[in-house]
């Protein structure tokens, strides 16, 4: 749904409007379920929350940098008027995706090769339910800074908690089946995210 609604929804639009005679079939699922999906071909383009190390399909390109940070609301708002040490943020109640997902992992990982481990409070299936949960101020949301822009720049409903060290960049990617011939259709759909 997050890259659907944040990535991927004005290329889709764009995309039915030039060929409306197309069916689209929006399979919704974790990176995990997405690769199986892919390999299995199943489906014909993927959109996976990188990094991913699978030799089994085509990666193609990356087509959104993600920035993962914590935000939270107005009863955390003191944490964001300086950086906080990283480590610190166990101290406080944690919102994080599923321990399955590609983003949780990459974030533990990181955090444990420094030595520092996050465990949160609460786990959700989707980050409109944790940035939901964040706005009402039920704890800090670790989510990516592109998916939260609004609330931080133009609604103000939440606030950035800057750590030190940040947690790396990711991004987002679009995958093929390997050995798979991308159809017309596929292909016209891809090279909407070839060009900016």
């Amino acid at each position: 749904d997050t890259i659907f609604s944040y990535v991927a929804i004005d290329k889709i639009a764009e995309y039915h409007e030039k060929f409306p005679d197309v069916k689209i079939n929006l399979i919704n699922c974790i990176t995990t379920e997405t690769l199986d999906l892919l390999k299995n071909n199943k489906c014909d383009i993927a959109f996976l929350n990188l990094p991913v190390d699978d030799k089994d399909i085509n990666l193609t390109s990356v087509i959104m940098p993600l920035h993962d940070t914590f935000v939270a609301n107005e009863n955390f708002k003191t944490l964001s008027e300086g950086v906080q040490p990283l480590k610190s943020m166990h101290d406080y109640p944690l919102l994080m995706l599923d321990a399955n997902t590609v983003t949780r992992k990459a974030i533990i990982n990181f955090s444990h090769s420094i030595g520092v481990h996050l465990h949160p409070e609460i786990e959700c299936g989707s980050l409109e339910l944790m940035i939901r949960l964040a706005k009402h101020g039920v704890g800090i949301a670790c989510v990516p800074k592109e998916y939260v822009n609004r609330e931080l720049k133009e609604d103000g409903t939440l606030f950035e908690i800057k750590t030190e060290p940040a947690l790396p960049a990711r991004s987002v990617g679009i995958a093929f089946p390997k050995g798979v011939t991308p159809s017309f259709a596929v292909r016209e759909f891809f090279k909407m995210f070839e060009t900016k």
